[in-house]
């Protein structure tokens, strides 16, 4: 399957609920892109208040050896926000240079300003 269809039916699954048939399209892919890890990451984990399933996805993609871009952050600090799991994740306040403002109340604000 090619992978902008596959990408959209396994964020159509997870958004629906239903996390299996996400799972197994995910585990079927050959090449897994970032935003195959993101769908994942906030679609099947975040939104259904998995928060620690999609750390260890996150953790899954950096040992699989793709470098998670602003997507994928953006994907598990809203996964995190949604789950209260936000400061369990120490780096989610540091990424790519840039400082991230993230509520105490787990809101996450896109407002992003340099860290020089």
């Amino acid at each position: 399957m090619w992978p902008l269809p596959a990408n959209a039916f396994m964020d159509l699954f997870a958004r629906c609920g239903n996390i299996s048939c996400a799972i197994q399209l995910f585990d079927g892919f050959l090449i897994k892109n970032s935003i195959s890890w993101s769908i994942m990451i906030f679609s099947a984990y975040g939104l259904h208040g998995d928060g620690e399933a999609a750390l260890g996805l996150l953790s899954q993609m950096r040992l699989s050896g793709l470098k998670p871009d602003n997507i994928t952050y953006v994907s598990i600090l809203s996964a995190c926000s949604h789950t209260g799991l936000v400061e369990q994740w120490p780096e989610g306040s540091q990424l790519y240079g840039r400082t991230w403002n993230i509520a105490k109340d787990g809101a996450l604000c896109l407002h992003c300003r340099p860290s020089w």
